[in-house]
This record gives C-alpha cells, sequence and structure tokens, in this order.
C-alpha cells in the first residue's frame, strides 16, 4: 500500500496522516496487489480497502487531524449546548426593529429617554441565585420584581449609575401595573393627538413602602448594597411617618425622593478609594441613613413648622415630588398644597354644623392681651408666650413666623419691643421703658396740665 503511495515502506505515518482524503481515495481504486496462486495481479478486495481506509484514520487521529468517536460524540454535544444557549439568548435579545427592549420611563424613572437592551438569561439566574443565597427562599408577590425591572436595574449598575426608582412607575405586580398605565399616561390635546403627562407618587405611605421593598429585591439580587443598610432607610422613613403623621406625608415623600435621586449621587462622588472599591453603594446607603443634617434640613425643619402651624404646607413643598390624591390612579390631581394648606384634591375640612332646629355654639372669647414687664422688659408677649431667650442674643436659628425652630412654646419677639424682625441689641427702643399696663386703647392719652 505504500509503494502504491510512493513510499518504501520505511516512512513516518505523519506523512499518511497529513496526506488529503481525495489522494487516498485516488490510491485506493487504482492499485493491484499480487495473486500468488496465479501469479498476476488482482484488484484490492472490499476487506482490503476497509483496511485501507482504518489505516488512514489512524494516521490522522494520530497526527490530530481527525476525532476520535469519543471526542466527535462529545463536540456534537458542545455544539448542541451552544445552539440552545444562542437561542435562549435570542428569545431575549434586542431584534433590528426595536421591539424586544425595555424603556427606563416606563418601569424605572418615568423622565429618562433610555432604551435599554434585553440581557440574556444567565444574568436572571445569577440574580435569582443571589436573592436565595440571601433570604433562603423566593421573593413574596408583592416583592417580587419582573425581567424588566431586572433588566434596568441592571443597566444602571452596569453604568455605574445611581440605581433611583421613581415610585411613580416602580409599581409592585409590575405587568399589571404596566398595562393598566400604559394610556394613563397620555393626554388628549384640542388638536386631537395625545401628549405625555407626568405620573404622580403613592398617595399613602403603605403603598410608597411596597414599591421601597420591590426596590429592596432588586438590589440585593444583585448584590448592590447590603440587606441591613436597606432596612434601615426604611425603618429611616417610617420613623419619620410615625412621628409626623399624614398631615406631613408630602414632605417626607419630597425628602425621600430628594435624598435617593440628589444626595446619593453626591454622596458617592465624595466616596474615598476604598469604599469605592467594595460595594460603593452600601456606604452610600449608609452614609445617607446617617446624615442627619440633611434630614434636619429637608424634613424635621419643615415638618415642624407644619405641624406648629407656623407655616403652610405650600410653603413646605416644591412640586418636584408631586403624589397621588387617589389610590386607584397615579394620574390623578397631584396632592400640592395650597395657600390655605389643604392638599389639592382633597376638599378643605370644615366645622361640623348642628342640625336644624339646635342653637349654634357659642364663640369663645378672646383673653385679654397681657403687658408684663420686668426689669424693663418684656418677659411675654401679650398672649403670654414665653419669649426665646436666645433669640435676644442673636443666638438662635432662624425660623418662619415668631415661632422658636429650637422650642415651639417660645416666641421669637425683641424683649423690648415685641417686635419679631430683630432683637434688643439692634432696636431703637433699647433705651426706652416699656409701656406697662396704664397703657391701653387705639390712641395715646394727652396729660393736661392744671393752669
Amino acid at each position: 500500500m505504500l509503494e502504491e503511495l510512493g513510499g518504501t515502506g520505511q516512512e513516518h505515518y505523519g506523512l499518511v496522516g497529513e496526506m488529503p482524503d481525495a489522494e487516498v481515495d485516488e490510491v485506493i481504486a487504482a492499485p493491484r496487489i499480487p495473486c500468488t496462486e496465479q501469479g498476476t495481479m488482482a484488484p484490492i478486495s472490499r476487506i482490503q480497502k476497509s483496511a485501507v481506509h482504518v489505516f488512514g484514520r489512524a494516521c490522522r487521529i494520530a497526527v490530530g487531524k481527525e476525532l476520535t468517536s469519543e471526542q466527535r460524540a462529545s463536540q456534537e454535544q458542545q455544539d448542541r449546548d451552544e445552539q440552545e444557549s444562542q437561542g435562549e439568548h435570542r428569545s431575549l435579545a434586542p431584534t433590528a426593529t426595536g421591539l424586544d427592549s425595555v424603556k427606563l420611563s416606563q418601569v424605572l424613572d418615568q423622565v429618562s429617554d433610555a432604551t435599554v437592551s434585553l440581557v440574556g438569561r444567565e444574568i436572571i439566574k445569577n440574580f435569582c441565585t443571589s436573592y436565595r443565597q440571601i433570604f433562603r427562599k423566593d421573593p413574596a408577590e408583592h416583592n417580587d420584581v419582573t425581567e424588566e425591572h431586572i433588566i434596568a436595574v441592571h443597566h444602571k449598575l452596569d453604568a455605574d449609575q445611581n440605581p433611583y426608582a421613581d415610585f411613580s412607575v416602580w409599581r409592585p405586580f409590575g405587568n399589571r401595573f404596566h398595562r393598566k398605565q400604559k394610556f394613563k399616561g397620555l393626554q388628549l390635546q384640542h388638536n386631537g393627538t395625545f401628549k405625555e403627562v407626568e405620573l404622580y407618587g403613592p398617595p399613602t405611605h403603605q403603598e410608597g413602602a411596597m414599591s421601597y421593598e420591590l426596590l429592596v429585591t432588586a438590589l440585593i439580587g444583585f448584590q448592590a448594597v447590603s440587606l441591613g443598610d436597606l432596612l434601615d432607610y426604611g425603618a429611616r422613613i417610617k420613623e419619620f411617618h410615625d412621628q409626623y403623621g399624614p398631615k406631613c406625608r408630602l414632605v417626607i415623600y419630597q425628602a425621600d425622593v430628594r435624598c435617593r435621586l440628589e444626595h446619593m449621587g453626591r454622596l458617592k462622588r465624595n466616596l474615598c478609594d476604598d469604599e469605592l472599591a467594595a460595594q460603593p453603594w452600601t456606604h452610600v446607603w449608609r452614609k445617607a441613613v446617617a446624615d442627619t443634617d440633611f434630614w434636619n434640613r429637608e424634613l424635621d425643619k419643615r415638618a415642624t413648622l407644619i405641624m406648629a402651624e407656623a407655616a403652610s404646607l405650600s410653603g413646605m413643598v416644591a412640586g418636584d415630588a408631586p403624589a397621588s390624591s387617589r389610590g386607584d390612579d397615579t394620574v390623578a390631581a397631584p396632592i400640592i398644597a395650597n395657600a390655605m394648606g389643604t392638599p389639592r384634591g382633597e376638599a378643605p375640612k370644615r366645622p361640623a354644623l348642628p342640625p336644624p332646629g339646635y342653637p349654634r355654639p357659642a364663640k369663645q372669647a378672646k383673653g385679654p392681651k397681657q403687658h408684663t414687664v420686668v426689669n424693663g422688659e418684656y418677659p411675654t408677649n401679650r398672649a403670654g408666650i414665653t419669649l426665646c431667650r436666645n433669640f435676644q442674643s442673636n443666638s438662635c436659628d432662624s425660623g418662619i413666623g415668631t415661632i422658636c425652630p429650637r422650642d415651639r412654646s417660645r416666641a421669637h419677639q425683641c424683649s423690648k419691643c415685641l417686635s419679631p424682625g430683630h432683637g434688643p441689641s439692634t432696636c431703637a427702643l433699647a433705651h426706652r421703658e416699656p409701656a406697662g399696663l396704664g397703657r391701653s386703647g387705639k390712641g395715646k392719652a394727652k396729660e393736661k396740665s392744671n393752669m
């Protein structure tokens, strides 16, 4: 056989292994072998052709030009697995028409114009595995995120951006909510076209807490923030609601939105290298919870003035975080306080009137004004409220109206003239004796001298 191929029988088998298949088949069809009985050359038999093929295949396997049966079966199985994996990826990947994608404005942040491509099944699988490692179970139905939620948060974290969730669109039971709200964010115009309108936040603290729990699920699944810090933030918001009540809900929601949307971005920019290296958003959430200056500025002072009726609700909210006035419609009139302090969308509360035939309650008479002077100063104002001593020395915080922001039982008024605009150090009457009990009425009495 090797002689028919042009060899002497002493060549290395690698020469046969490197020979193209077409040349081997050509040689097999041509050779003759000697016939010992008749002394002539006879054609090669089928068994002999098979033996030549086996010999050639063995040479090709030896030099690595062909796979063994086991290697070929393993390769075929690997190819099938890759095809199945690519098939799953194609089912989630965006098409050329852009139909298989997620708009962040519909699931995460309604002011975002970004459109995100869908991710592979492996990312969603790892997300679910990470969540189960923390909680040892799958999330409850009202805390379970959709694939669109996962894709949106993954896009933000992968781009190292703030994973802020707008609770006007980030809602539990996402598939139901998105179907319900698909056309509610459109408003018919006079020319027959539709215009997108802003969706409003949750109408109650309970619904807002459910949206936050959904955000906890998403951030835990990606291991972006530690569970303890997420729970601490939620507990702090609940503490504010327990402390100030529904009357200050708009101020609390506004502070929450400003913290997660604006303040957390500032905190992340100020992280050190060590904090940025390992779970940076965990450090951001932790610092946000502990930032008493932020909460005092954005919430505590505002809520205190509202509770003391020293400021109206309209003066404490700016409209950048409106909430819905009804629980069944996120495009209902937003709750923004009017000049009377009554949230818009709610009727002003009026005192109950007695039934017909019953006498109306008598109006309560106002108490007499007080004019107390001690050592040349007013210790109280004319309503009997003690004056703030720190205000007299210009060492107290400024507030709105005459109520002291540190102690609501005291008033910010000058001890010389009872003006709320200054203390006694800058008062024009600082060197005059305040009027005592003898002064009353609208005009000044003129003394008549006896001639």
